[in-house]
């Protein structure tokens, strides 16, 4: 349960918050059913979810679990479109829809640490993703916490529905086709429905009395509702003009929190199909409600993301801006290759920009941010305050080092002791004009340093790690680094290999004195 510092807080908050006009009806407990989870070895008895991790999880204690969530939902319309307000209100009602809801959480409630991370999926590849899982899993792991991705898009769901497991998509390599009749219920017909979907899914998670909640009998004590990139859009305006609302529990909103994740400065309009695109003049853009609220923004996205609200203008919201990160980097390709060599039987190939992919790992970052708005949410901790990237407004022009990288913002232990130049996006000297686009946008980039600047620079591999020691140790004592996080990044030190650079110190030679043998 929250503490009394939290309350007092939330109480204190009430003058400013941006709590909707108009109050928006109760959020009802949809139902649910939990669908079947068998590997099978032919295609009747093949059922699985699609988006199911690669990895057992079980040696960490953990499951995962999927449910069919049925119920009605509103549509909504902005009270006073023109003046670019939050406050919304019931357009129409009565539309039935039944989604898909995907979990992964400890099998002990015991185990469990009251926090739920509630992704709303990603629908970028026309297919449901989960870059949210994918970046910050092993913090969330590690924590004790809940992971609920929940599909919201008509586009994603018909692909479920009719695509996957056909020829175009097959079941992974060696395996039969799946059980084709286990999406066949699903009815997600318009975006429209997010917001109800998104609402309905966390009135399930609290109802902690309500048997068809699938986590009934943890206790869930915070929803913190996440998106990245072009989800992010929705977590903006669903924070903006959906907080707070209430469901069996009137003092208790259904959803605690908020973490707009490398999604620009753009919100998803109430038809879910476009977004608010005046950045400099439309406060629908940013996060304004009452919920505690995280902005992360990689460098990839800072240009179209630096937001003009602070933790000045509202105490609840962080704004966090990583330098040296990427929208998809390293890591998050090979973690996207291993998912699409799981669901589709294909490994997906590397993106052919002209640099290398950014080896910083945008997740370590991501997951502290995420690790101290929970700590905010259920004890009062206040996480650090906004990091920005350096801006020199009067030339335009982000500030970097004599090594060209980013100045300012949220510093890894990575670009603070560098084995190159980190980007947040790469050059493409190609003609796929796709491919230029994700190079130049999304995909981050990496020039390494040749070996004589590493050894000029760290002289010994001793003192290298030593110098990443203690870097890890300033990013964890700034906030910003969980320790199951540091230990990869320490693997790849102690496996650095450079020609010409010793492992300890080398020991200069004496000369002889005159008469010595």
């Amino acid at each position: 349960m929250r503490t009394l510092i939290t309350t007092i807080l939330a109480a204190a908050s009430l003058s400013w918050v941006a709590i909707p006009a108009l109050a928006l009806p109760p959020v009802p407990v949809p139902d649910a059913e939990n669908l079947p989870y068998e590997a099978g070895t032919g295609p009747e008895d093949r059922s699985v979810p699609f988006l199911a991790w690669f990895a057992d999880l079980t040696p960490d204690g953990y499951t995962e679990q999927e449910i069919l969530m049925s119920g009605e939902a509103n549509t909504y319309e902005y009270v006073d479109n023109d003046a670019r307000t939050f406050d919304v209100q019931v357009a129409t009602s009565g539309h039935p829809y039944t989604t898909r809801v995907l979990l992964r959480h400890p099998i002990d409630p015991a185990d469990f640490n009251g926090v739920v991370y509630m992704e709303i999926l990603n629908a970028t590849a026309r297919y449901d993703g989960a870059p949210m899982w994918d970046f910050t899993y092993p913090s969330i792991i590690a924590d004790g916490a809940a992971w609920v991705g929940v599909t919201y898009s008509d586009t994603t769901a018909n692909f479920m529905k009719n695509v996957w497991g056909t020829t175009n998509f097959p079941a992974p390599a060696g395996a039969q086709p799946r059980n084709r009749s286990r999406y066949s219920t699903l009815n997600v017909t318009s975006r429209r429905y997010a917001w109800d979907i998104l609402s309905q899914a966390a009135a399930l998670l609290k109802a902690d009395w309500a048997g068809q909640n699938p986590l009934a009998g943890f206790g869930v004590d915070t929803i913190i509702v996440t998106g990245y990139s072009q989800s992010a859009r929705y977590v903006t305006s669903y924070g903006n003009s959906f907080y707070p609302q209430y469901s069996t529990v009137p003092d208790d909103p259904i959803v605690d929190g908020y973490i707009v994740a490398a999604g620009g400065a753009v919100a998803s309009t109430m038809d879910g199909a476009g977004f608010h695109r005046d950045a400099e003049a439309d406060p629908r853009n940013f996060n304004r409600s009452g919920g505690y609220t995280v902005r992360f923004t990689t460098e990839s996205d800072v240009g179209s993301a630096r937001v003009r609200v602070s933790q000045d203008d509202n105490p609840r919201i962080r704004t966090y801006e990583a330098a040296g990160t990427s929208h998809v980097d390293l890591n998050g390709g090979i973690v996207g290759a291993q998912l699409s060599a799981y669901q589709f039987g294909v490994v997906r190939e590397g993106f052919g920009c002209d640099l290398p992919p950014n080896p910083i790992r945008t997740g370590v970052p991501l997951s502290a941010a995420q690790h101290r708005l929970a700590n905010w949410i259920q004890y009062g901790d206040r996480p650090p305050n906004d990091r920005l990237i350096d801006y020199d407004a009067l030339n335009q022009e982000w500030l970097r080092d004599s090594d060209g990288n980013a100045t300012g913002g949220v510093r890894t232990a990575r670009i603070e002791v560098p084995l190159g130049t980190y980007t947040g996006d790469s050059p493409y000297s190609g003609d796929n004009v796709v491919t230029g686009i994700l190079c130049r946008s999304i995909v981050g980039g990496f020039q390494r340093f040749s070996d004589a600047e590493i050894v000029d620079r760290y002289r010994n591999k001793r003192l290298f790690l030593l110098k990443t020691w203690g870097a890890l140790l300033r990013q964890w004592l700034d906030g910003f680094l969980i320790p199951v996080d540091a230990w990869p990044i320490l693997q790849e030190a102690y496996e650095l290999e450079v020609e010409g650079l010793p492992d300890r110190p080398q020991r200069k030679k004496r000369p002889r004195r005159s008469g010595q043998r």
